[in-house]
Order: C-alpha cells, then structure tokens, then sequence
C-alpha cells in the first residue's frame, strides 16, 4: 500500500533541478521522511521576503548551482511568488523540463537555422524534413507507423475535434453516440453535426448501454446503418479509465447479420487528451480507433499550441475539405473555381504554415523526457502518478470527523485498479454536519499555501451532472440564477454546483501528495465539536470614528479625507462613483490589475484629480464633478446588467496608457439605481454594501497572530497597512482598550454622531485583500491567516456592512462619538 513506506511503482528518480519554479516543504521520497510540521511551511509569509534555494526545492539533491542560475533566469525578480508552487493540476497542464528546454535552446535552435518549410531553401527543406520525422516520433510513441495512422497537426485536441466534426462525411454514418461523462469539445461536435444533419445524435453511459441499443442487434436490418461511436480514453474529471482495447474490438470487430452480410461500420472517435498524458496509449492492435484527439503539453508541459488528429488510413477518406490555404494545394485558379488538393490529409488539413520550431520542440521532448526522468515508458508514467492518486485517496477517505462523518465525499474512484484509473482525485469537502463546503474556498485557500489544483466542473459537463445528481433542469436553473463557468457561486440552494480536482503528472512527487493531504488534514478536519459558549456581550459599546476613508474609483487608492465628509444615498458622497473596464465590457479590480493601484485620486474642490506615476508625460487628469459624460453604456458588474456614463477617448486614453490595455472610465448614471445583491439598499458601484466599518481592535488581532507566526520584524508596527487592505468606509477605535475583537460581528445598530446605521452583516472577503499596492505585489497574509479562524458560512469574513436609516443631515466628522447596540439574540 502507498500509505506505508515508498511504493514500489512511485519513480523516487526524479531531478529537482528540472523544475526550479516548484517549492519543496519536504524532504526527497527516496529519504522516507514525512513532512515537517505545519509551522514550518509558514516561514517567509510575505512571497518577495524568502529566497527560495535548492536545498528546499521539490526534488532532493540537487547537482550544484544550475538550479540557483534557472530559478533566477525564471523568475527575473518579478514574481517570486512562482518559485514556491506544488503543481496539482497536471490534468490541465504539466510542467516542463527547464534543463530539457536550455538544451533545445542552446544546443539546437542557438546553432541551427529553421525556416517556413513552405519555402524551397536548403534550411526551409531540412525544417520539413524533420516534421515528418517528428510525425513518424509520435506515432513510435503510440506503438504504431506512417502505414497505419496519418498525423494532422492541429492547434490542441479541440481543434483536433473541431476538424473532425466539420469535415467527416456523415452520409453513410447517420448515427452519432458520444459518452455521457466527455469532455465540452466532444460536445460541441454534437452541435456542429446536428447543424450538418446528422439524422440521429445521443448519448451514452457505458458500453454495455451502447451494445443494448437496437443498431447493435445481428436480426436488425438498422444494423446495417454505420454509427460513430466518440468517448474518452479517461475522463477528465474522475481519471476513470475505459478499457481501450477491449471497448474498440468489440466495436470495430464485424459480425455477421443474418442474411450473411458483415456489418463494419462502426466508426470510433477516441478522446486521448487526459489519457496520454499519464497513460501508453497502444495503437498496435488491429481493431484500433479510427481518429485520435490529443494536447501534446499535457505530456510534456511544452510546446503549448500543438496537439494532433490521428488518423486511420483506411478512414481518411472521410474527411472531406472545402476550404484551401496556402501549403494545402497543388494548384488553384484566381477567376474561377478551381483548385487541386495535395495528395496526403495532412498536408490537406494543416491550412498555412505550421509551426515549425514548436514540432521540432516536441520532437526533442519526444526522444528525451522519459529517459532523462528514468521511465522505462508510459506504462511506468501511469504506474507512478496512479500511485500518487491513490495515496490521496486513501488519505482523504480515512479522514472523519469528530462524529464520525467522513470529511469527504469522492466521484469516480469506483474501482481501486491502475487499470481503471488514472492520476486523478476528484471531491468534495464535507463539514460534521454533512454540508458542504464550497470549492471556491478550497482554491483560494490552497492558492493561499502555493498550490495550484481545479476546481469546477473542468469542461465535463456530463461527469458534473453525474457525480453531484444533477439533471439537466437544474444546471439550466442554477445559469437562470446566475451561476456560470468559473465564478463564485461553488453552492447554490446547498448543493455544490462543482468541485475539487487534484491530479498528478511524470514529474509529480509524494512529497506533494502528503503536502496536500496534511494542508486537508489540518485546515478542514474538525477532531473536536466546536465550543457552545457564547461571548459575555455588553449592550452599549462605545467608541469614536477614527477615520473616513474614501474611494472614488472602484478598486484604484483612497482619497485622502479632512476632517468630514458627506453621505449621499448611495454610501459617501463619491465613493466608488466611478468604475474602469475593459473593451470587452468587464469590470476591472486591483485583484486582478494591479497597477490600478498606482492610480491615486482627489477630490478638490469640484474637480477629481487624478495622478499616476505610470501616466503618460507624467499628466494629471482632471475630471469635473459636475459633469456627466452624454455616452450611455451597459455592463455587467456581479451578474447583473447596469447603465453608466462614458468618457470621452482623451480621458480613456490616459488610463490606457497607465494600465497597458484599453481601459475606459465609466461613472454613475445618477438616474438608474442599483441595489445590493446582498442586501436592499442602494449603492454605486461597491461589492455589498453602502458602507464597511471595522474596528481597530480587530485589526490589531490579526496583527498579533501575524507577529506569532512570522516575528515582529515582520510585521509592520501599525495596522495603519491593514486599512490599506481591508478598504473600509470607517475606522472606530475604542481610546480605552477595553472593546474585544470582533466583537462587532455581534452588532444590530451603530449610530455616528447624529446618523443612525443598520448592520446588514459581515463583509466577505477574498485576496484582494492580500495586494500590497506599495509593492504592486500579491502576497499570501492576512488571508490565510483569517481563514484559520474567522470563516462563517464557508468564506472569510472581516468588518460589517452598514445601510443608513438617518434622513436629514448628511455630514461626518473624524472623531464623532459612535453608539453600538448589540443585538438581543446575541446577548442570549
């Protein structure tokens, strides 16, 4: 088992200097030494304050300073933070060789001339000839030859769909049956051959489903029919395994019907993305697929851009082309329809140039990955990741509670055989209660401690329905709502609408499987039923307000307020008034952008100013508060459409110009209203609410926890940052002491001066939270230190939302008294 010692099929062979942009919070396997303790994985929280060295990179011992010379060639000293990742999402993506890769550069593109094999030149024509030396590379690869199979070069195993789909001709195969649990690009074939007048398109479970069907019966005369029969190798949500070869000849094999006719006509499209990657995909057997889809940076992580379509020779003639480019013809005609396509499918099909230095790099991966990572071949590949897998399986599935209930629940691992599955673990958290816990949080919060794993439903929507019991109405009820790919909204109506995946890949260590275990273990195994004691709550807490702060444009500085300022309907007078886009209509967030935080506005007088020091000539902007752009415009902000303003192409411009894209500038259209999703008040263009408030108090307690685990050094001396970060509308400080933190989670009404505020509830947090806009750098703290303690309903939160009740007089002023009710329930 590879819950004791090393397992046997794990390659403890690997070279941690191939991947010096991988962080190691281990020791090598080869060692059998277990992890150290969770305190130790926290040293140098802030990314830019922790050198990373080979002696604490991923793969053991090193071979001398070749690591320290590519982790610096990697990182320039622009980001760190990429110098400390456990990748988990080989399934996705897998990881390059960086020696495999300087070899390439160095020894072979540095000496050699490669041009445009379209040209006739003697380096044009050696180009060529080495694509068709790779070509005859990839199918050794797969156990086959030029005799059996043709490649077609295409952009990724999609592409590779997509051609298939809009060139196959369907006239003698009239029926079309896909897999259930496939991936969106076999989907989406659905639609183009629906579109083409396919008589006939469903879909399948398994195959013992398919052979039930009437078209499979020897006494029916629609046997005679030809099908295409389209599934996955593995699937790429659950790393199921379908037996390959026994699927394809009791497909492909003829039978006899009954009046003594052999029916062949079954046509087999093999989805092998997920599957080559981890797995030898043998294509000598007789009864083989007919076309193959495939990613080539799923094996090796380089090139991108490059995948294939396989092709029997004995099908090609069912690929039918109509469009032509350069490189595909013999000959063609300005004035009028004539042209003449090249003798082979691949030069038919790979319309214009290919490219050409990315096959000669997959050829150099070809011949050299596995060897250089000691692999005896792919089969050892699937033996060593499928291991992997395994080991978190058992680890998660052993893991209860305090009651008892399991921490997990896992789709797909139906039998426990490398045979059936492959390098993936796919599931769902659980809490005591049996709830769920949203994928979002599990994400955030490993991308928090430098894992990269997937969470969704991974382009599968077939395997999503299965695994989480949804029918088709209620994946089209949850859209209604407003739930799409890759937002937020991991839970609707308490069922998950996705969930975890984590898979490895050829240079995947167990190192990285325990990591990501005990990172489970510690953050979300509940050993004790929580404390039912309830705080000692005062009625009445009184403090004053420290500080106004405000923020003009969404997500850019705050600018600087004096002594008071006024409340509009909306919030602050101003705050978040204006919004920058994208041309693509999407809201821009420091999150995600992070120059905006250079961007620093102020309000004088009736004129917003706004500087940069990324703007053009080092221009100040000035906008008018008094005017409103004519241009209306419409866009979305948190899944609902709302109206602004637009500004004109100068002030655009000069955003542009700071942020490196089109960006333009949108205010408020004081005549549309917009209200909270979170609540009803009305509001600009802020995430929740009118107003956030915290306390110093709270703030000083995530400072301390900070300066526990990272030393006062660390750790500025001030929360004066924190402010920085958690963007409030007002700071209250207690000048006694004596106010507890958070407690003003606990809070029904706060009244400021003469204005009366109802909480509407805490402020949910996410790592915007983690930018540091004096660095322009994200950084890990003080979110994961918050998601250790300060979580309500599955996400962070910190500081609480108010909506104003006070009609009448609309000024604050720093230092007004602030009155504090605790609600009645709480007190209880």
């Amino acid at each position: 088992s590879p819950l004791s010692g090393v397992n046997p099929h794990i390659n403890t062979s690997l070279q941690n200097h191939h991947f010096p942009y991988l962080f190691s919070h281990g020791t090598n396997i080869s060692n059998g030494v277990d992890l150290p303790p969770k305190d130790q994985f926290d040293e140098g929280w802030q990314d830019n304050s922790h050198e990373v060295n080979g002696d604490e990179m991923l793969r053991g011992n090193h071979s001398g300073s070749e690591s320290h010379d590519n982790q610096r060639v990697l990182n320039n000293g622009s980001e760190p933070s990429v110098g400390r990742t456990i990748h988990l999402d080989h399934a996705a993506s897998t990881l390059y060789s960086i020696p495999l890769l300087n070899q390439l550069l160095n020894q072979n593109f540095s000496h050699n001339l490669y041009l445009n094999p379209h040209s006739m030149s003697k380096q044009a024509q050696h180009t060529e000839q080495l694509i068709q030396n790779v070509r005859h590379e990839i199918l050794r690869f797969f156990s086959t030859d030029s005799s059996k199979y043709s490649v077609i070069f295409t952009m990724n195993a999609s592409h590779a769909c997509k051609i298939f789909a809009e060139s196959f001709d369907w006239r003698d195969y009239p029926k079309w049956r896909y897999m259930f649990q496939c991936h969106n690009s076999v989907l989406g074939m659905r639609e183009t051959v629906s579109e083409r007048g396919m008589e006939e398109v469903s879909h399948f479970h398994t195959l013992e489903d398919l052979l039930e069907e009437e078209e499979f019966s020897v006494d029916s005369a629609d046997s005679r029919k030809g099908m295409v029969v389209l599934y996955p190798a593995e699937c790429n949500s659950t790393g199921r395994i379908y037996p390959s070869q026994q699927w394809w000849e009791t497909l492909k094999r003829p039978h006899t019907l009954v009046d003594g006719k052999r029916r062949d006509n079954i046509i087999v499209f093999l989805d092998a993305a997920k599957y080559v990657a981890t797995s030898h995909l043998d294509l000598s057997p007789e009864y083989s697929p007919d076309f193959i889809a495939l990613s080539f940076y799923k094996l090796f992580g380089y090139p991108t851009g490059l995948g294939a379509l396989l092709v029997r020779n004995n099908k090609k003639h069912l690929l039918k082309k109509t469009y032509f480019s350069g490189g595909t013809v013999l000959a063609s005609v300005a004035d009028s329809r004539f042209h003449k396509f090249r003798k082979e499918i691949w030069e038919q099909f790979e319309d214009g140039t290919l490219p050409f230095l990315d096959i000669i790099a997959l050829g150099h991966f070809l011949k050299r990955t596995l060897r250089t990572f000691h692999y005896r071949d792919m089969n050892h590949v699937h033996e060593h990741t499928f291991a992997l897998a395994r080991f978190v399986y058992n680890r998660l599935t052993s893991l209860r509670h305090y009651n008892g209930s399991p921490i997990c629940e896992v789709y797909g691992w139906e039998k426990d055989s490398s045979a059936e599955h492959g390098s993936i673990v796919n599931f769902n958290l659980k809490k005591p209660n049996g709830e769920f816990i949203g994928y979002s949080e599990v994400e955030q919060l490993s991308s928090l401690h430098n894992m990269t794993l997937r969470t969704g439903c991974f382009c599968n929507a077939g395997a999503c329905q299965a695994n989480l019991h949804m029918d088709s109405s209620r994946v089209i009820e949850n859209f209604e709502s407003g739930h799409v790919c890759w937002d937020g909204h991991d839970i609707i109506n308490g069922h998950p609408t996705g969930s975890v995946r984590v898979s490895f890949g050829y240079c995947s260590t167990l190192d990285e499987a325990k990591y990501f275990t005990s990172f489970i273990e510690e953050n979300y195994l509940e050993k004790s039923a929580p404390s039912t004691t309830k705080p000692i709550l005062r009625s009445i807490y009184r403090y004053k307000l420290d500080r106004i702060c405000l923020y003009p444009i969404k997500s850019c500085l705050a600018a600087q307020v004096p002594n008071s300022w006024q409340l509009s309907q909306n919030g602050l007078l101003h705050d978040r008034e204006w919004v920058l886009i994208d041309d693509k209509g999407k809201v821009l967030t420091l999150k995600h952008n992070l120059d905006m935080g250079t961007i620093q506005p102020q309000i004088v007088g009736d004129v917003m100013k706004i500087s940069s020091p990324q703007a053009p000539g080092g221009r100040e902007l000035e906008i008018r508060l008094d005017h409103y752009p004519k241009d209306v415009v419409t866009f979305p902000i948190f899944g609902a459409e709302t109206r602004g303003l637009l500004y004109n192409s100068d002030v655009n411009e000069w955003f542009s110009v700071v942020l490196g894209f089109p960006t333009y500038l949108i205010r408020k259209d004081p005549q549309t209203e917009r209200e909270s999703h979170a609540n009803n008040s009305t509001i600009n263009y802020s995430n929740e609410g009118q107003y956030l408030c915290i306390s110093r108090a709270s703030m000083e307690d995530i400072r301390q926890r900070l300066i526990e685990k990272y030393g006062s050094d660390a750790v500025p001396s001030t929360t004066d940052w924190l402010i920085e970060r958690f963007r409030p509308n007002f700071v209250i400080d207690d000048s006694t002491g004596g106010s507890s933190a958070f407690v003003e989670d606990h809070f029904s009404k706060i009244q400021i001066g003469s204005q009366e505020f109802r909480v509407q509830g805490p402020c949910k947090r996410c790592s915007m939270i983690n930018v540091d806009t004096s660095k322009l750098s994200r950084e890990n703290e003080p979110l994961k230190t918050l998601f250790t303690y300060r979580k309500q309903k599955g996400r962070v939160v910190f500081g609480v939302l108010l909506m104003r009740v006070t009609q009448g007089e609309n000024v604050l002023k720093i230092g007004d008294a602030v009155r504090c009710e605790v609600s009645e329930d709480s007190r209880r």
